[in-house]
């Protein structure tokens, strides 16, 4: 999961499995490590703007996104947890939860 934070939206990938967090180029694939902006697109949620989901056309892998701009600062352990149905979303459009052992 990942958080865009502090005025300038600069983003911080999360860790489920240790809870660290990390910052991380804006724009570009964590898993794949590809940059280029033609292979990635986003969807938000109209009724949910806080949130977006990251697609890389490259992996087929998504990343979950909250803006903590729009809604504050939030315990993204919990927002993972909460936001359940953009996983369902994301699957459903053939994309799988990013996970680098998946790719070795």
């Amino acid at each position: 999961m990942a958080k865009l934070a502090g005025k300038e939206g600069y983003r911080k990938l999360y860790c489920g499995r240790c809870e660290t967090e990390w910052r991380y180029r804006r724009l570009g694939c964590p898993y794949c490590k590809d940059e280029n902006a033609s292979q990635a697109s986003f969807i938000t949620m109209e009724d949910s703007k806080q949130y977006r989901i990251y697609l890389c056309e490259r992996c087929k892998s998504y990343l979950k996104t909250i803006d903590e701009r729009v809604c504050g600062e939030v315990d993204l352990f919990c927002e993972d947890l909460a936001t359940v149905e953009l996983d369902q979303l994301a699957q459903a459009e053939g994309y799988r939860r990013g996970d680098r052992r998946q790719q070795v």
